[in-house]
């Protein structure tokens, strides 16, 4: 549960300082509330992101699955609408544009696993993919895995 919680307090201080606004592109869209009223609201930042959420909480939270479930609303992901965009080039095409290169691609992987474990695929992919870079882990500043629970990341770290 603890590393549920970690990553919340970090997240909300960066939005506060700004770090995120480069990221994101303020979209205007209409919406219809709870009594029927047409809206309109522009966002201008993630939402998802809960500064007031505590370890304390987070412990008292009913597993979502089964009563003593570790799967909770605090370690699963809510639901969210988004969008993301990467362009991925040639290091002379993007250079002759004048764009920043923002990372290096050097090695991508693909891995099967069992669907009552589908989680645990960065766990086979991560270390297939620093393999066929010829990498370690300690070579890598930052992993960026798409988790839906939080456990699944820490299963991933543990492995």
């Amino acid at each position: 549960t603890a590393c549920n919680c970690q990553p919340l307090p970090r997240a909300s201080q960066a939005q506060k300082q700004g770090i995120f606004d480069q990221e994101i592109c303020p979209v205007t869209t209409k919406f219809v509330d709870e009594d029927g009223s047409e809206r309109t609201v522009t966002v201008t930042k993630d939402d998802g992101i809960r500064p007031s959420t505590t370890l304390a909480g987070l412990t008292k939270l009913r597993g979502a699955f089964k009563p003593d479930g570790s799967t909770t609303a605090g370690n699963s992901s809510q639901v969210s609408d988004g969008a993301a965009a990467v362009l991925v080039g040639r290091r002379s095409v993007v250079e002759s544009l004048s764009l920043p290169v923002l990372g290096v691609l050097k090695a991508s992987a693909v891995v099967g696993v069992p669907p009552d474990v589908m989680g645990i695929g960065p766990a086979y992919a991560i270390p297939a993919a620093l393999r066929q870079a010829g990498l370690t882990v300690a070579d890598i500043d930052v992993f960026e895995i798409n988790e839906a629970f939080a456990s699944q990341v820490s299963l991933c770290i543990e492995s």
